[in-house]
Parts: C-alpha cells; sequence; structure tokens
C-alpha cells in the first residue's frame, strides 16, 4: 500500500478513528486502528467491541506495494500525524508502516491483522432520522449528564440511552434512577422497535460532530436467529464518518408509566419564570438540609411558595407568581419537594423563558417542560422533606 495524503486529513481521521479504540492492557490490538488502501480513498476504522469507527479520507492510493490492509498504534499515529504538515507518504511493509513527510521518516510496528475484530456490515439499516450536529451534541451531553457512569454489576439501562421508535417517532430515553429525561424527534419508520446504546459512547461521538453537520442515525435490528447472537446496533453518520454502537443485551424499563400528565385526574400543572424557579432553588439549597437538600414547593393562593430549612442552617421562604392548572378544582393541594442540585441542573441547561411543573402526589414523579423544547420532557423523583 502506497497512499499519499494531507497530514491534516490523515490527524482527523486517525483522531476519529481513535474515538473508538479501546486502550486495552489486556488486548493491545484495540490500540489499533486499520488502515485500508482503496482506489482514491484511505479508510481508518478502530474499535472497543462496543463502538466501530470508520473515517474515510481522501488521498491518492497506489495499491500493489505491500499489503493493502495494516493495523497500527492508533495513539502513536495520532502523535505522529499531529507533528507533520503538508503530504504525508504512507507505506506499508511486512511488519512496518513507514511514514514519509518532507525529511522526515517514522516507522511504526504493525500488528496482525488477523487479530482486529471485524464489524458486522450496516446492510439492511432502517433510516430513523436526521438531527443537525447541535442537536446531535445537545441531545447526547444531556443523556449523559443524566445517565450514571457505568459501573461493575449495575443496572445497564442507568448508564444507556434507549432509542425507542415507531409510528413515525424516535424517543431517547435516559435516567439515572433520580431523574429522567425524554427527548421526542419525527422519524421515517413506522414499525416499532427498540435498541439501547452506552450514553458515555454517544457522547464520544458527538465530540466530532460539527453543528452544521447533517447527523443521520439509522438502527439494525438484532438478528431474531439464536444462533448468530447479533445484538441491535445504531449505526450513526456524518460527513466521512460512520459509527456502528453495539446495543446493550437489556429491556429499558416502562417509563411511560410515571412521567403524569396534564389530563389525569389528579394532576396539577403550573407555570412560572425559569430564571426566577432557578434563582429561588439556588437560595432554597443555601439552607437546606444537607442530607437531603431539597426544597419544597407549594401552591400558595396562585402562587408558588419554595421553602427550606435546616436545624443549623435556618429557614427560607419565597413565593413566585405561577399560572396554576388543575385538572380538579376540588382536589386538596399538597406540597412536594426536589433535591436542588438536581432540579436546579434541568433549569440551568437550557435558556428558556417559562418552565411548566406537572404533578400529582407529594410522592409520585413530577414532570418539567420548557417552552423553547417542547419535545423534550424532565421527570424528577421527589424526596421526603
Amino acid at each position: 500500500m502506497r497512499a499519499i495524503i494531507e497530514a491534516r486529513e490523515l490527524e482527523q481521521a486517525v483522531k476519529t478513528a481513535g474515538k473508538a479504540a479501546g486502550r486495552s492492557k489486556h488486548l493491545p490490538i484495540l490500540d489499533g486502528v486499520r488502515l485500508t488502501a482503496a482506489a482514491g480513498e484511505l479508510t481508518i476504522g478502530g474499535t472497543d467491541l462496543t463502538t466501530w469507527s470508520t473515517a474515510r479520507a481522501a488521498g491518492v492510493v497506489e495499491i500493489g506495494a505491500g499489503p493493502d490492509s495494516v493495523i497500527v498504534s492508533a495513539s502513536i499515529l495520532g502523535k505522529i500525524a499531529g507533528k507533520l504538515s503538508g503530504l504525508v507518504h504512507l507505506e506499508s511493509g511486512e511488519g512496518i508502516l513507514t511514514i514519509y513527510a518532507g525529511e522526515t521518516k517514522a516507522d511504526i510496528d504493525t500488528l496482525c491483522v488477523d487479530d482486529f475484530p471485524e464489524q458486522g456490515g450496516t446492510a439492511g439499516a432502517v433510516h430513523l432520522c436526521d438531527l443537525t450536529g447541535a442537536q446531535f451534541k445537545a441531545m447526547a451531553a444531556r443523556a449523559k449528564s443524566c445517565a450514571r457512569a457505568q459501573k461493575h454489576g449495575g443496572r445497564a439501562f442507568l448508564s444507556s440511552i434507549s432509542l425507542l421508535y415507531g409510528e413515525g417517532l424516535a424517543r431517547f430515553v435516559t435516567s439515572d434512577g433520580f431523574h429522567l429525561l425524554v427527548e421526542e424527534y419525527p422519524a421515517d419508520v413506522q414499525e416499532a422497535g427498540v435498541v439501547m446504546v452506552e450514553a458515555a459512547a454517544v457522547q464520544r461521538i458527538a465530540g466530532l460532530a460539527k453543528a452544521a453537520d447533517v447527523v443521520r442515525l439509522d438502527v439494525l435490528q438484532a438478528d431474531t436467529d439464536p444462533r448468530v447472537n447479533e445484538r441491535a446496533r445504531l449505526v450513526i453518520s456524518f460527513r466521512s464518518s460512520t459509527f456502528t454502537v453495539r446495543g446493550i443485551d437489556e429491556q429499558p424499563f416502562d417509563f411511560e408509566r410515571i412521567i403524569p400528565r396534564a389530563t389525569w385526574p389528579q394532576a396539577t400543572e403550573l407555570t412560572v419564570d425559569r430564571a426566577r424557579l432557578l434563582a429561588m432553588v439556588e437560595r432554597a439549597s443555601i439552607v437546606a438540609n444537607p442530607e437531603r437538600g431539597a426544597v419544597m414547593l407549594t401552591i400558595d393562593g396562585g402562587g408558588l411558595m419554595g421553602s427550606s430549612s435546616s436545624l443549623d442552617r435556618g429557614a427560607f421562604c419565597e413565593t413566585l407568581t405561577a399560572d396554576v392548572k388543575l385538572q380538579d378544582d376540588g382536589r386538596d393541594l399538597f406540597d412536594i419537594s426536589f433535591p436542588c442540585s438536581i432540579l436546579g441542573e434541568m433549569l440551568k441547561g437550557t435558556k428558556a423563558m417559562t418552565a411548566s411543573l406537572t404533578f400529582t402526589e407529594s410522592l409520585k414523579p413530577a414532570r418539567l417542560r420548557f417552552d423553547d423544547a417542547p419535545a423534550l420532557s424532565w421527570v424528577v423523583m421527589p424526596v421526603k422533606a
């Protein structure tokens, strides 16, 4: 293989493919990226056995001079490419990839091609939807903030994104057990399905997208033949890169039953200025009981009162003007408490003018929505005051 490529293109392609490299001490092959020559194009791929990446870099390729596909260390190749400029010549030989750039020459040891994990094809993938790069990055960031860091032995859905689709809708659901995020986007698919993937993997991929990119999302359903043992996969494509994220073999929990609706008989819905509510929550956190760190919300004469207290810090109380709607005008109102940290985090993550809270009982989840993102819903679990 001989390839001539701009140093910047090589560096970017290695960086992209390296997002999926595993950097495993026990499996050195997962630290590698595979360079494959094709007519006019150099393809660089990597994997950590959960995510597979493919980055295509335009270049002049000559086939027939040594192996057409080689495996080299992603970290070493990336560091070398980052120090080069202008045209870079790549030439593969037996056990060596040689890099020329001007008067610079470097030899990198290659790994066994046969040891590199193969990526399944994407034939038969179902197109779900297209997002802008800005939408994709924001969705991935919100999902990662809502998911727990993955720990050994933990429930998989608490560190993942569940993508449920069908009837022209794609829903991204994330939860850490204390709060839940649901985002909805129009989809091109009518048949129902689900795929669950690691939130951290999607976040790493989103870090490469630019705001103006068109991000294509496709899904490959799990193979029904148990002998194949192929899980569902999410395929993410933008610019000249394609990522395939292997699905998690676990069913998502039934999140629909915990989301309160404004049409429920016992529902209370209030709309309040988001910035003022955030300021109130932040002030309440100063004197809140450190064990629970909660703010108590009370509907008070058409307004919303927030309060908190602790034995050693004192007490706080503040009332905000709110638009209150009761599904049942004769019902008894109640107090409901939420963790200041979680409620504040949700209120900070948007520039919306207003926030709407829907709840039914003092120990049941509440739904939080914003006027600038009607397709996004937060659900937060209450705590005892």
